[in-house]
């Protein structure tokens, strides 16, 4: 649900993991892949219209490769397709407006490293891959770093205890 639009989307993913190569902690190259489709809901209530939304179809691929047991880097590409919009309005029923679908494609790179068995480090940069002169076309770069604490010890230990 996404609050500040008003409206629900559901998405519906397959990925598709394929290992290139022996599965070997520390030597693993893996290819994924996820296509999806991102369904919206109508907005029956965006500013006296009511916003109609085309599904968004992405593919997500990502080509990972070990460096060691505890760290990897990945070359990552995903392309965005759809999700143009429509407006009607509520009083009069007449087409208020539209807007074009989002077309994208963005490359980047990820470094990951497990600093123990709960927590992990990752660092990413994504880019816009822009050819037209759109001004309404999706252009930018994104830089993260993001730190991932994950509980599965913990829960771990509470399941033993309770049993």
């Amino acid at each position: 649900l996404n609050m500040g639009s008003n409206q629900w989307s559901t998405r519906v993913s397959v990925p598709v993991v394929k290992n290139l190569g022996d599965w070997v902690p520390g030597r693993k190259t893996i290819l994924e892949v996820t296509p999806s489709v991102r369904v919206f809901a109508d907005n029956e209530d965006s500013f006296g219209d009511t916003l109609e939304q085309d599904p968004l179809y992405a593919i997500e691929a990502h080509l990972s490769r070990d460096m060691t047991s505890d760290a990897f880097i990945s070359l990552d590409f995903t392309w965005l397709d759809g999700g143009a919009e429509t407006r009607t309005s509520n009083s009069t029923g007449l087409l208020t407006g539209t807007t074009d679908g989002l077309s994208a494609q963005i490359i980047g790179a990820s470094f990951g490293y497990k600093i123990s068995d709960n927590f992990s480090l990752f660092v990413g940069h994504q880019q816009t891959i822009a050819e037209s002169s759109d001004p309404f076309e999706l252009r930018g770069s994104l830089t993260s770093v993001r730190f991932v604490w994950g509980w599965h010890d913990v829960i771990q230990r509470r399941n033993d205890f309770l049993n």
